[in-house]
């Protein structure tokens, strides 16, 4: 018994031990991308500099890749930008596959903003939003956690990865960011995930605190979704149903366009699930 958990723990240290050296060479991919930007900014000034004193677009123009060769002079030939990347991808996937498997053995030996940053970075890459990611080149490894967790915002709001989404949502538990609106986004749906976040984490004692949090929010979105004003009661929570569901139930437009009708669809879900919600808690 004792050797297998010795075994466990030793384990456990390597899997420690390679997250960070993947982690490392992420800040080390991210400088050198940063210094690319930084040597292409540089030679467009110096080329735009010398356009200038010396009348002559044209010589600007060819001085522009010299210079910015020249600022680049730190990296070693081997290393262009395409090869960077590609090891700044590897180094993505293989920490978020360890994240996804054995969060609790490593997020206690890792930074916040270092986990949420890989998190946003393998994102980008996933969605191939190569322009938010020439961003975070120019930012390089000085990114703000508050900045990282809006920039998920369009992630998850446009159609996000569900797996990546849970690892989000369990990050936030770890390191006991459940007030944060990301969370209450991630929330809905993953109550049982919280549940057994909490068992394992041994903190069952702050559910109560989360769900009265959780409470207050349902309560202000699907009044907003009914259309209602305190005091709820019975007869207003019908009566707004009642009346918002004719409005947009499908039947009334059979020549609606396909994208319209997935509105109403939508719609339609929304009334119902509000409705369901004030019918549990006002017990009509």
């Amino acid at each position: 018994m004792e050797e297998h958990f010795e075994q466990n723990q030793d384990e456990a240290k390597e899997i420690q031990l390679l997250f960070k050296e993947l982690g490392d060479l992420v800040d080390s991919a991210l400088r050198k991308m940063k210094k690319y930007k930084d040597a292409q900014i540089n030679g467009r000034i110096i080329a735009a500099v010398l356009a200038v004193a010396t009348g002559d677009f044209l010589f600007g123009l060819l001085t522009y890749p010299l210079a910015s060769s020249f600022f680049r002079k730190q990296l070693t030939p081997k290393e262009n930008t395409g090869r960077i990347k590609h090891q700044l991808h590897n180094a993505l996937k293989r920490r978020i596959f360890i994240l996804l498997h054995f969060p609790e053995i490593i997020l206690n030996v890792e930074t916040k903003e270092r986990i949420f940053r890989d998190i946003l970075l393998y994102y980008m890459f996933q969605k191939r939003d190569w322009e938010s990611l020439e961003e975070m080149y120019t930012i390089g490894n000085n990114l703000d956690l508050n900045l990282c967790l809006e920039k998920m915002k369009k992630y998850i709001k446009y159609g996000g990865i569900k797996l990546i989404d849970d690892l989000i949502f369990f990050c936030l538990f770890y390191y006991e960011m459940t007030d944060h609106w990301l969370y209450r986004k991630l929330r809905n749906g993953r109550e049982d995930q919280e549940l057994q976040f909490a068992w394992m984490l041994g903190r069952m004692d702050q559910l109560s605190d989360i769900f009265e949090e959780l409470e207050k929010f349902l309560i202000a979105q699907y009044a907003a979704v009914l259309e209602l004003r305190e005091p709820f009661t019975p007869e207003q929570v019908r009566q707004n149903y009642r009346r918002l569901m004719k409005a947009c139930h499908p039947d009334r437009f059979p020549d609606a366009t396909d994208e319209i009708k997935k509105q109403l669809e939508e719609k339609t879900r929304q009334l119902n699930e509000a409705y369901q919600f004030f019918r549990e808690r006002l017990g009509f």
